[in-house]
């Protein structure tokens, strides 16, 4: 099984482990050729156009834990509200085949639970049990999803957390403008930039051990399946995080980037 080192949450570090272990997900999407028919892949997009997190609540046979589980689903999105959108889905029917295809959903013990983000991203996972407390932890805010999503899709993630007023902000913006389009690494790259003033991101910047007061430009770079490669504090040059990359031993014998620890 493999495992998700780098804490870009608490909770949600413990969902990407799951998903990405028990769960072997199918990270390609449908091609665009390919006509939704699946409520529940209709559900997922509604809800990604929406701007919303949705919670799935997939089952397979009406059995006890089935109704002992349903219940609290129901009561939790009512208390969650307008904050996401939710659905129901039989994963024995025929016409939920590529939602269970695309979730490796054929394997998970029943009743589960799927969170996932406006992006796509899979946020929380929580087979058999769950309360309402879990479920919200489910929500992830922009930043953190979008790590998720990088990391999912078998990218590096370089996070740059830092705003306008920071003295090193513009050092780490060209950084990693020239890393973004470096040969090697650029098309495994996915750069994502977030505010430390940014309330709905002080859970994430916690779990990584950043003050939300921070004078100083921070950034991490991160590589599948979700091990910290590097961290940098104040300026910052491309050939630094290529330095570190290829320092590191994160990647296998292929290196990083396409090929390596990059898309595959």
């Amino acid at each position: 099984m493999r495992k998700i080192n780098v804490k870009l949450a608490v909770a949600a570090a413990v969902v990407v482990c799951t998903v990405f272990g028990s769960m072997q997900l199918q990270a390609s999407a449908q091609t665009a050729q390919e006509p939704v028919t699946s409520p529940g892949m209709k559900a997922i997009d509604a809800a990604s156009i929406a701007g919303k997190t949705i919670f799935i609540f997939c089952w397979k046979t009406n059995d006890d834990q089935c109704k002992k589980m349903y219940p609290i689903f129901e009561s939790a999105m009512k208390n969650i509200g307008e904050a996401a959108h939710s659905v129901s889905i039989n994963v024995a029917t025929p016409d939920e085949a590529a939602i269970v295809k695309k979730y490796g959903l054929s394997r998970m013990p029943m009743p589960v639970v799927l969170a996932i983000a406006p992006n796509g991203a899979i946020t929380g996972c929580y087979p058999l049990n769950f309360n309402e407390n879990s479920l919200r932890k489910g929500i992830a805010s922009p930043g953190l999803a979008a790590c998720l999503k990088g990391i999912q899709d078998h990218k590096l993630v370089l996070l740059c957390i830092q705003n306008s007023s920071m003295p090193s902000a513009q050092s780490v913006k060209s950084a990693a403008t020239g890393f973004k389009v470096n040969r090697q690494y650029g098309a495994a790259t996915v750069v994502i930039n977030i505010d430390p003033t940014d309330p709905s991101e002080h859970k994430l910047l916690s779990s990584l051990k950043i003050d939300p007061k921070t004078p100083n430009t921070v950034t991490v770079l991160m590589a599948p399946p979700g091990r910290s490669v590097a961290r940098f504090e104040g300026d910052l040059t491309t050939e630094q995080i290529v330095a570190k990359i290829k320092a590191s031993s994160t990647c296998g014998p292929g290196g990083c980037g396409p090929g390596g620890c990059g898309p595959k």
